[in-house]
Order: structure tokens, then sequence, then C-alpha cells
């Protein structure tokens, strides 16, 4: 009953702080207004990412203490994810240089990769920590990179939150993970199928702190390994890669506002948001249940011809787009 009780909470809280933080954005001008390198038309309040992580974290936080499981590792969760938010949102209302921003995230990393070491096994190997800190940095980045679209960051983050809810083995860690994925439930309805506010960096960038720590525990505690982690956010992770080697190759700065992801070139060409942001949901659908199916260690050679079969896909679909745009032009 406790957690039932948590995950309404956690759906509630999103749905009622998504509202009011909407309210405030509207009345102090956080607008993202439309530009060229943005995919929306209309001036649209961002911030309503502050209604996921109080989704996400509050309810988490009742029931640990209530059931007096609070441990330094599901702290350092808490408070990484709000020092990304907090970065967030101070860029959302005056900017924030991106160097400043890395600094943050690789200290909100540090901190959860510091007390998933303290609990030992596979977490202490210097190696784990070197790739479980870069794997939460790229995250937080690859999330805030990816939404561009209606939908497309929240969906994708409940979806692989669902999985892990699965893979994660115990609390609290599977409740963190459920809890993650109703609190984006409970934000979609102001984003799908029109937008009335957008995460922002402090909801893009918390999100993606929250889905890649569930995922560096998982790894850590032997539910999940690294090829398959990658399955999981193939879809991202793999438009990410995609875009952002393209772009260092070509001497842009990558870090900028751009519209050369494979999401934003079918958007351009004519797709509506939803079709897109449904089309990925489709492809990590297809991924979890790969991810669900394998047995633990037989993964490594299905992983990676997932891996190659999504590259073709995008660069395949990033292809048609540009056709299809050039015809219309």
């Amino acid at each position: 009953m406790t957690v039932f009780l948590a995950s309404l909470a956690a759906w509630l809280v999103s749905l009622l702080v998504t509202m009011a933080v909407r309210r405030v954005a509207v009345q102090r001008n956080m607008l993202d207004l439309p530009g060229r390198r943005r995919s929306h038309t209309l001036p649209t309040p961002r911030g309503g990412g502050v209604g996921v992580l109080a989704g996400a974290l509050l309810p988490l936080l009742a029931v640990v203490w209530w059931y007096a499981a609070l441990d330094t590792r599901v702290i350092a969760y808490v408070i990484g994810a709000a020092l990304v938010a907090a970065v967030g949102w101070c860029d959302d209302v005056r900017g924030v240089a991106p160097l400043y921003r890395l600094l943050v995230h690789a200290l909100a990393a540090a901190l959860f990769v510091f007390a998933l070491h303290g609990a030992g096994g596979m977490a202490a190997s210097p190696l784990f920590m070197a790739l479980a800190g870069f794997a939460i940095v790229s995250a937080i980045n690859i999330w805030n990179f990816m939404d561009g679209i209606n939908g497309i960051a929240s969906s994708q983050a409940a979806l692989v939150a669902l999985a892990l809810a699965v893979l994660s083995g115990a609390a609290p860690w599977t409740l963190a993970a459920l809890f993650l994925a109703i609190a984006c439930l409970g934000f979609l309805p102001f984003n799908v199928p029109r937008a009335r506010v957008f995460l922002g960096d402090v909801g893009s960038g918390s999100i993606g702190f929250m889905v890649a720590a569930l995922l560096v525990q998982a790894v850590a505690s032997s539910n999940l390994r690294w090829p398959l982690a990658l399955v999981l956010v193939s879809a991202f992770a793999t438009d990410s890669a995609l875009t952002l080697g393209k772009r260092i190759v070509q001497g842009k700065a990558w870090w900028r506002p751009h519209r050369e992801h494979t999401y934003q070139w079918l958007v351009r060409a004519g797709y509506r948001h939803g079709q897109v942001s449904l089309g990925y949901l489709l492809w990590s659908v297809l991924a979890v249940a790969l991810v669900l199916a394998l047995p633990y260690g037989a993964d490594v050679l299905p992983a990676a011809l997932w891996l190659l079969a999504t590259a073709l896909l995008w660069i395949a679909l990033r292809a048609h787009a540009r056709r299809k745009l050039r015809r219309t032009m």
C-alpha cells in the first residue's frame, strides 16, 4: 500500500508542480522562442522538468525514510540530480557557460560513483568508476541534446526507467526507477501532442542523470552488463554519437544548439513531432524487449549487432529526411 500511495504521489507531484512552474515561467517570461536552431514555431515556457524532478525524488525520499533505508547511495543520487537540475535552472533563467555546466555535471557524477564505490564489489574497480562517470556525464548531455521535439525526452526516459524497475533487482533502486517513469508520465500531458511547457535544461539534464545513475547502479549490482545498458538507450545514444562525431569532424562547435540530429532532420522534412517521437519510442520498445529476453552473460554479440543496426537505420533515416527535404524546396 505504501508503494502504491508513493507511486500515486509521484504522478500527482509531477503533474501539479509542472502546472505551477508553467504558470511561473509565463509570468516571468521564461520562454523558448522559435528560431533557426529550434524545432518549434511558438514561444513556449520552459522549466517544466522541475515537476519530473520533484515527482521522481520526493516520494523516493519519503519511502526510504519510512523504511529506514536511506543510505549514502540514495543521498548521492538525490544530491546529484539536484545539482544537475540547479545548474540547468540557472541556464534556463539567465544562461550558464558550457564549461561551468560540465563541471557541475562531473561533480554530480563523481558523487554518485564514489557512493557506489563505498558499497564495494564491481563498483570499487577504477575502470568501472571511470566508465560510470563518463556514462553519467554523457547521458546528462545526451538527454539535453535530444530534448528538441514534443515528448521525445520524457517518453524515452519513462520507457528506460520502467525497464530498469524490472532489472534493478531490489529497493530502493526499483522504486527510484518506477518513480522516475511515473513522474515522466505526469509531465507528458503538458508536452504531447502540443507543447504547453518544455522540460528545459533543468529537466532534461536531471532526467539524463537519473537514467544514467540507475543504469550504472544496475551494472554495479550485476543485474545488467554494459553492452545491454547501451542497448537500452541506443535510440538516443546512437543519434547523439553520430551527430557529435560528424560535427567534430566538420570542425563545428558541437556544444551549441543546432538541428542536425536525425530526429530534427525528420521534423524538418515534414514529419510531425508525434510521429518522430513515437518512432523512437517503438524502436526503444524493441531494445527493451531484447534486453529482457537475453540471459545475463550472453549479450555482447547481440548487443553489438543491435547497435550496428541502430546506427545503419539512423543513417538511412537521416539520408531519407534530407532527400525528402530537398524535394520540397
